[in-house]
């Protein structure tokens, strides 16, 4: 009871059940889509823990063996030495249960069950940027991100990266150097910094930004590990911007989860002859990625900015719509919407919705949001 008086001193919110959580994540082989499945079946971790074999039974997915690794006997000095760590370094540590779990990273189908953060930014922000690339990167994406950093500035965006060598750290030393917050998600636990030579600039994000992991202390930075963290930098993102990519490697993956999510992948294209390039030419080619050639690609595609001129316009032009353009700017004055519920609201067709939408678009009415969605200007 005193650890978890210790934590509560530190961290305000607690559930009494903390230790469960960690026990339950700590469990081998037992992953995040499992522990998914077993809340929707189970109020709380400690619930979980204490039930008897028969309680799983009837549940989809969760095999015997499953059952087995539930009923281990957690390790209890493994469990309070993660406690003391997190109550002496004054981590905060969000389950799904927590309401300061991120809201964007919760609604992914793969999104971890604990994440421990240090750090001061608000990972509900209204902007989130992810940025990825290669760890051998030349002086063009460098440039870019310096330009891309200082026009976004106005904006005030969260920066997500991975701390990594190349794009990664010189995406963060960007946000810094233009006074934006910027959080680093890692493959291992806090109690590490990799690469070694990245230690100062994590110090100074715990000042402006943070660093979050999936991770418990001890873990160290295993090849699995970096393909894992990226699903968590595209969960948190609105956006992700793919700087010199080779045609595989961590960056596509950060790509290929992004769009999974119905996240906005935005990509810098390069020569047709540069490895560094070729990953981001083909996202481009095959559509799986916007280009992006400054900042101002990046505002009009997620509609940061929508000039007081414009909106003057766009007020004349709301008395010449037809009726059912009226009808769908109605639908969305509430709150913006996907595409699937606002067909459903208007009772159209998928085509006769693409036309309307077309229209009102190309009279600067709407715009498309991450995530598939619609949102109205009025």
């Amino acid at each position: 009871m005193v650890v978890y008086n210790g934590l509560n001193r530190h961290f305000g919110y607690m559930k009494p059940d903390f230790y469960y959580e960690i026990a339950l994540s700590s469990l081998p082989q037992i992953g995040a889509k499992t522990i998914q499945t077993l809340f929707e079946h189970f109020d709380s971790a400690e619930e979980i823990l204490k039930a008897n074999a028969k309680a799983f039974e009837n549940i989809p997915k969760i095999t015997l063996r499953t059952i087995e690794l539930l009923k281990q006997k957690p390790n209890e000095e493994a469990i309070y030495a993660e406690i003391d760590f997190i109550q002496k370094h004054q981590i905060e540590v969000f389950t799904y249960s927590h309401p300061q779990y991120p809201e964007r990273l919760r609604n992914c189908v793969d999104s971890p069950f604990i994440v421990y953060y240090k750090g001061t930014a608000n990972l509900a922000k209204k902007k989130v940027i992810g940025i990825v690339g290669s760890r051998m990167a030349t002086e063009y994406g460098k440039n870019f991100i310096k330009n891309l950093m200082q026009d976004l500035a106005p904006f005030d965006p969260l920066i997500i990266s991975g701390l990594a060598y190349g794009i990664d750290v010189a995406a963060h030393k960007e946000a810094l150097s233009n006074n934006l917050e910027t959080i680093g998600i890692l493959a291992h636990g806090l109690d590490m910094i990799y690469p070694k030579a990245h230690v100062a600039i994590a110090k100074e994000m715990h000042l402006q930004g943070g660093l979050l992991t999936e991770y418990r202390f001890g873990q160290m930075p295993e090849k699995g590990n970096f393909p894992a963290r990226n699903r968590i930098i595209a969960g948190l993102c609105d956006a992700v911007i793919v700087v010199e990519a080779r045609q595989k490697g961590g960056a596509l993956i950060t790509a290929e989860l992004a769009n999974s999510y119905d996240r906005e992948v935005f990509a810098l294209p390069g020569r047709i002859y540069d490895t560094k390039s070729l990953g981001c030419n083909d996202l481009i080619k095959t559509n799986a990625a916007q280009l992006i050639q400054s900042a101002e690609d990046l505002i009009i595609g997620l509609a940061w900015d929508v000039p007081q001129s414009n909106r003057q316009i766009q007020t004349k032009l709301l008395a010449q719509l037809t009726t059912f353009e009226q009808e769908i700017i109605c639908q969305l004055q509430a709150q913006p919407l996907q595409i699937d519920n606002l067909m459903l609201a208007l009772c159209c067709t998928a085509a006769e919705l693409s036309i309307g939408l077309t229209s009102l678009e190309i009279k600067g009415v709407i715009a498309y949001l991450p995530g598939k969605f619609i949102r109205s200007y009025y």
